[in-house]
């Protein structure tokens, strides 16, 4: 009877060990479950490369495609006489010319008999044009120019993407027919100065872009002759320079995109057309 006793006990031990043994592997395999799936997580975020599928819209020619800029990576773009020589182009009627007063040495000229349209044209027989990264954002314009002659020599037209080959044409939206420049209204013949639409009153004309990318800006004139030395955009810059020229790479494409994915931005344009 007694034996009887102590094998059901025993038994009994068994089972309860067994069952103890049961429990703990199933915590064991649930931790364990969970540190896998947080090391995965974890390394899927921080190293691994997650393909996702491709809906934004994007071609593949898109140079901007698979970028993450943010707004404001193009803050200013420069032009000058040189960059426009090495990665624009130019009419026949316009040339680069030789000016100790202009910021390389080296400026933009309508020739004294080039053609000069008023309103602009479709397609004029004097301009120049160079593409251009830039945001998604508003630029204020400024060119640096001067005249040697009255203020019937002093101002041009300018036009972006969309505008090139219309009549369509960026200015001050009050009083359009003026165009652009008009330096000699208010500042004395054979000085470079800053001006955006100088016929007082002068207003500061702008030029806003819908989208982050490549854009083109064709510049045509209004009145000749008269020399181009920079023309700036800026989004911040909506007063009046000093006369002193903008420090700028001429050496860069401003049309180019770094392997990087920031911008070689030396010089460009926008406005927002109307």
């Amino acid at each position: 009877m007694q034996t009887q006793f102590v094998t059901q006990n025993i038994q009994n031990m068994f089972r309860n060990m067994c069952i103890l043994l049961m429990l703990l592997g199933l915590v064991f395999i649930g931790c364990g479950g969970d540190d896998d799936s947080e090391s995965e997580s974890g390394d899927g975020e921080s190293s691994a490369d997650v393909i996702k599928p491709a809906d934004s819209g994007q071609s593949k020619e898109d140079p901007l495609a698979g970028k993450k800029w943010a707004d404001g990576d193009i803050p200013e773009i420069i032009i000058s006489a040189e960059t426009v020589k090495a990665f624009g182009e130019m009419s026949p009627e316009v040339g680069i010319v030789d000016d100790p007063d202009a910021s390389n040495g080296k400026a933009l000229r309508w020739a004294d008999d080039a053609k000069a349209n008023n309103p602009p044209i479709e397609d004029p027989t004097a301009w120049f044009s160079i593409e251009f990264m830039a945001d998604a954002a508003e630029y204020f314009i400024w060119i640096r120019a001067k005249c040697d002659g009255d203020t019937g020599t002093d101002a041009l037209w300018v036009q972006f993407d969309d505008q090139i080959g219309t009549l369509e044409h960026t200015a001050d939206k009050d009083a359009p027919g003026r165009g652009l420049g008009n330096w000699r209204d208010v500042f004395d013949a054979g000085v470079y100065k800053w001006g955006s639409q100088e016929v007082p009153p002068p207003t500061v004309v702008s030029v806003k872009f819908k989208k982050k990318g490549l854009h083109k800006l064709r510049v045509q004139p209004r009145q000749v002759p008269h020399n181009i030395d920079q023309i700036l955009l800026s989004q911040d810059q909506d007063e009046r320079p000093e006369d002193d020229p903008m420090d700028s790479d001429i050496g860069k494409d401003p049309s180019a995109v770094e392997k990087e994915g920031k911008l070689e931005a030396t010089w460009g344009t926008l406005k927002e057309v109307w």
